[in-house]
């Protein structure tokens, strides 16, 4: 199934998410949920995995509202956990939390993390457009990968060949054209 086929994909679907005020309150919002999670679980968990439930909300965040609000959760879970999680080195010191080395390298997986969602984010967005653009053409149109897999093909391409959306696209040509022909061809 390819992106067309689908009303909207994670993040498209939603309307609040279309505002800057709306992404970052999502961002507030799912971590502040992780953050209670985590707290619950800490009698559970205890002091280790610490950020075990804020990767996968940063990978949701960033996912659904973009890099923006995936770094502004990042810092919200760092924050979120050296304050609430973690506590001073001592009851003295009011600079590094305890874990200091573990937050630094959360904070740097964490935007590493955002940085990706984003990327696959902007590209599941550019096949959509694609996809639109295609499907109005009267072209047979048909998009392969680099390992000659169809990602997607417009109405007309699949009424010249017979086939349905779910049959062709995730397949490899050499599937459809058979092994033969595909040696020869392409």
């Amino acid at each position: 199934m390819s992106f067309a086929d689908r009303k909207g994909t994670i993040g498209t679907s939603a309307y609040w998410l279309r505002t800057w005020p709306g992404r970052y309150g999502f961002a507030v919002i799912a971590v502040l949920a992780a953050t209670l999670l985590r707290y619950a679980l800490s009698r559970v968990l205890g002091s280790s995995l610490p950020f075990l439930l804020f990767y996968p909300i940063i990978w949701l965040v960033a996912w659904m509202a973009g890099l923006g609000p995936g770094v502004f959760a990042v810092f919200l879970s760092e924050v979120s956990a050296s304050f609430l999680l973690f506590g001073t080195a001592s009851p003295s010191t009011v600079g590094l939390p305890l874990n200091a080395n573990g937050l630094a390298l959360f904070t740097g997986a964490g935007l590493v993390m955002s940085a990706v969602a984003d990327m696959y984010r902007r590209r599941a967005e550019r096949l959509r457009e694609f996809e639109r653009a295609a499907a109005g053409v009267e072209e047979g149109i048909v998009v392969l990968d680099r390992h000659y897999r169809y990602v997607s093909a417009n109405r007309v391409f699949l009424g010249f060949r017979g086939v349905k959306k779910e049959e062709l696209i995730g397949h490899s040509l050499a599937e459809t054209m058979g092994e033969s022909v595909f040696e020869t061809t392409v």
